[in-house]
């Protein structure tokens, strides 16, 4: 073996050439014409900025009287940062750009790559009392955010936002206005600065800050109403600058205390102004923080030191509510280890990438490689940030290679869109022509070749993950390249590359796709507050389709062991994973639901992924799978085939149905299903928490003494008391291993079925069984629905035996019953 290191030198880029191109014929042209576009920009200029490009005035938001001006320097590349700049009152937006202030920060746009979106108030001024017979200042900006974070072409002045770097400075009234902005808005903004601005009156400040937040700033509804979060109580960064007379300490008061900052913070002062932070663990600066200055005029802080010292090195990322500030991520290396950008020609398509090399690698032994990709008009700048798997592999001590999509012709709505980074998944949203289309499968394995020829990579060891688009890349390459990773982990999208998808029904066909010769592991997540579907489970959406698909593709059973984790690097988020095995238990495929998250890929998700999957598996020459060391084979995924006790009961068809078709039980034993064994509250909770895969417990915390964190059934009864489904046995106990009775069993079916919200109105009279009054008082409408219902019948024609004890068969039974009912 050869072991090397090698120093990539980063390509220098040039500008992009095509500026200030709009679109205006139909969708089929407008393909055409950017399809023809990519490929010019492939042949003449740097394919990764931006073909809209230059300077816009009287640009307009639907509903609203008033203009702003935006400017895209010819150097933008997609996804990179953007500055929205309040003008004073009595300044139009295009004469302030025009301004020596503005071409100031024209000048820092040029040079940095970054866009301008300058507003101007409505009538000559901002409305600073909020006047409900002016413009909703707060409405109109959030109006032009909007725009901002749109593809859509029939916007002229359209741009692709990385909207974890929008930065907001305000000059005069401007600055006043954009603290009114960030007090309402607090989730869009990476930093506010206020130029010369007066304070917020008290009152309007209250008002704005007390206001419940929308948490998640992709969506103005999601988690809002559960989450029920002041604007107040989400951190941002800002620096009042105060001129002349006007003092500003009743808002740099606000921000101290939005920002958790008390006389306990640390306050300091650097060149440019005092600094109230708080510390992290290590003792470094956090960046939440409030900056407090004094100047002649508003031209006597340059723009220059604004953008580079105070906004530039913050950003913030989406995941928790609210979002979370956090340092932008630097891309360089020591010439050994670091972030190496690669440019170079693949398959006639520039591509890029980042490699990622941690401290601990000297080459002397092969490591691991993740490869990892990010989401639609994304870049690999941005998720670095999002993502932080360079972290994970610091720790761990692995090579990270974050892909470049390609720019593409998508539409991800009904509008039509300018081209931007996107994979070709072959998904229906993605509209490019063979002549410009790059075949990203071809892509990723010519990076992990070309990894593991440049750096000493454990070919045993390679793993695929990827966010969004990315997530449908991933899927990607589980199906076309198996054979090149070891194990996949797709968040935030379960629907990819499949034959069978249908765009117009959003339903999923997996009858059109080859069987899989490899044994893949799958780990999937969406968040409560996703897209689309979020993490709702069902059998006839995309995200019970895919588990199913890959179920039979890794040849698992049909058990879904569920378990739940909570991790809480920044916000707290309950990870509640459906787990199908395979051999040697092997978790071959996972689901995992992801409470109060939104469309994100966390620090948290890839530090799981790591420690809990991608590291418990490699791969041998032949392609066999090894988990923790042990060889998987794949089976038929037939369970209930292995058991060797019910051949002849008479409740023989019901396990089947309920082990391999409901996926409700297991056996007791390797090859035993021990029919006649008496049934547990335990095990009962457990067959009713895998019954609901949209179940999610708050914690394995269930409050009963002789219910130990760690069983198997922690989460179920949690979940089932939590949701009146179940309760203790006492205050303090829950009796786990106490066996059930039939009325018991019927009642905790009566009160799942209502808490699933079903048909519980079927009821009979019990007069025709002779042991009728022996139905306990509390069970007495369940077992009449029970009897009703066909879920239960007499254990003899003529008796219940509602006090006798209910055996595994029977449940099975009784939950075959039940099942036709839904």
């Amino acid at each position: 073996m050869n072991h090397k290191m090698k120093k990539m030198v980063a390509v220098g880029l040039t500008a992009g050439i095509l500026s200030s191109m709009l679109v205006t014929a139909g969708a089929a042209q407008a393909d055409t014409a950017y399809n023809q576009m990519i490929v010019q920009q492939e042949t003449t200029g740097n394919i990764y900025t931006s073909m809209f490009t230059g300077r816009w005035d009287n640009q307009q938001v639907n509903g609203f009287t008033g203009n702003y001006s935006v400017y895209v320097p010819a150097n933008f590349e997609y996804c990179s940062p953007g500055v929205i700049l309040l003008t004073p009152d009595e300044v139009t937006a295009a004469d302030w750009l025009d301004s020596a202030l503005g071409t100031a920060w024209q000048e820092i746009a040029d040079a940095n790559g970054i866009a301008l979106v300058v507003v101007e108030p409505q009538g000559g001024s901002w409305n600073l009392d909020q006047q409900s017979t002016q413009r909703d200042d707060e409405a109109y900006l959030y109006g032009i955010y909007g725009k901002l974070t749109s593809k859509a072409d029939a916007n002229p002045s359209v741009f692709d936002l990385n909207e974890r770097a929008l930065y907001m400075v305000g000059y005069g009234e401007g600055g006043t206005a954009a603290n009114q902005m960030a007090m309402l808005w607090p989730a869009l903004f990476a930093g506010v600065v206020s130029v010369g601005g007066e304070a917020v009156s008290t009152d309007v400040a209250n008002t704005l800050g007390n206001s419940i937040s929308y948490p998640f700033a992709e969506s103005t509804t999601a988690g809002r109403e559960e989450n029920n979060l002041p604007n107040r109580e989400i951190p941002v960064r800002t620096w009042q600058i105060e001129i002349g007379e006007n003092s500003l300490k009743d808002t740099v008061d606000y921000w101290l205390d939005t920002n958790d900052l008390s006389s306990a913070s640390t306050e300091t002062a650097n060149d440019y102004a005092t600094v109230v932070t708080n510390l992290k663990e290590d003792g470094s600066e956090r960046p939440e923080q409030v900056w407090y200055s004094s100047a002649a005029d508003e031209s006597a802080v340059a723009p220059a030191v604004i953008y580079h010292e105070f906004l530039q090195p913050v950003q913030r990322f989406v995941g928790d509510p609210g979002g979370y500030l956090e340092w932008t991520i630097q891309h360089t290396n020591d010439g050994t280890h670091g972030f190496f950008l690669s440019e170079e020609k693949v398959d006639g398509h520039t591509r890029r990438w980042y490699t990622y090399v941690p401290e601990s690698y000297d080459g002397t032994h092969d490591v691991p490689l993740v490869v990892a990709m990010h989401g639609y008009s994304s870049a690999i700048s941005a998720f670095t940030g999002d993502s932080r798997w360079q972290n994970v592999a610091d720790k761990y001590g692995f090579i990270v290679v974050f892909a470049q999509a390609y720019v593409g012709d998508g539409a991800y709505s009904e509008e039509s869109c300018i081209p931007v980074p996107i994979w070709n998944n072959a998904s229906p949203v993605y509209l490019n022509s063979s002549d410009s289309s790059p075949d990203d499968v071809a892509f990723i394995k010519y990076l992990v070749d070309t990894t593991k020829d440049d750096y000493s990579i454990d070919a045993s060891r390679v793993y695929a993950t990827g966010h969004s688009n990315g997530s449908g890349m991933t899927w990607k390459l589980a199906q076309d390249a198996p054979e090149y990773f070891t194990a996949v982990a797709p968040i935030g999208l379960n629907w990819g590359s499949y034959p069978g998808y249908a765009a117009d029904s959003g339903t999923v066909d997996f009858s059109g796709c080859a069987e899989n010769e490899y044994l893949l592991p799958v780990w999937c997540m969406t968040g409560e507050f996703d897209l689309g579907e979020a993490d709702n489970y069902s059998a006839d959406n995309r995200n019970g389709k895919t588990v199913a698909y890959w179920k039979a593709m890794n040849g698992t059973g049909n058990v879904g062991v569920k378990t739940t984790e909570i991790r809480a690097t920044r916000s707290p988020h309950t990870y509640s994973t459906t787990t199908y095995s395979g051999e040697n238990n092997a978790p071959l495929v996972r689901f995992t639901q992801i409470s109060n998250n939104c469309h994100s890929y966390m620090e948290d998700i890839a530090f799981m992924v790591w420690e809990e999957f991608f590291s418990q598996y490699s791969r041998g020459e032949d392609g066999t799978l090894y988990y923790n060391g042990q060889e998987v084979e794949k089976n038929d995924g037939s369970l209930s085939e292995t058991f060797t006790d019910v051949d002849d009961h008479w409740a023989s068809d019901a396990i089947t149905t309920t082990v391999d078709d409901l996926g409700l039980f297991t056996g007791t034993d390797a090859g035993a299903f021990s029919p006649d064994e008496t049934m547990t509250r335990a095990m009962f909770m457990a067959v009713l928490y895998r019954m609901d895969i949209n179940a999610q417990a708050s914690s394995c915390d269930s409050g009963f003494a002789d219910v130990p964190e760690s069983a198997y059934y922690a989460n179920a009864v949690t979940w089932a008391v939590e949701n009146g489904i179940a309760s203790g046995a006492s205050a303090t106990t829950f009796e786990p291993d106490a066996a059930v009775t039939r009325e018991q069993i019927v009642t905790l079916l009566y009160n799942y079925a209502k808490y699933q919200g079903m048909d519980t109105t079927a009821s009979v009279s019990l007069d025709s069984f002779t042991d009728a009054a022996s139905v306990s008082k509390y069970a007495a409408q369940a077992m009449q629905w029970a009897v009703g219902a066909q879920v239960m019948n007499g254990r003899t024609t003529t008796t219940l035996e509602p006090q006798g004890i209910a055996t595994r068969a029977e449940v099975a039974q009784l939950l075959v019953n039940f099942n036709a009912l839904i």
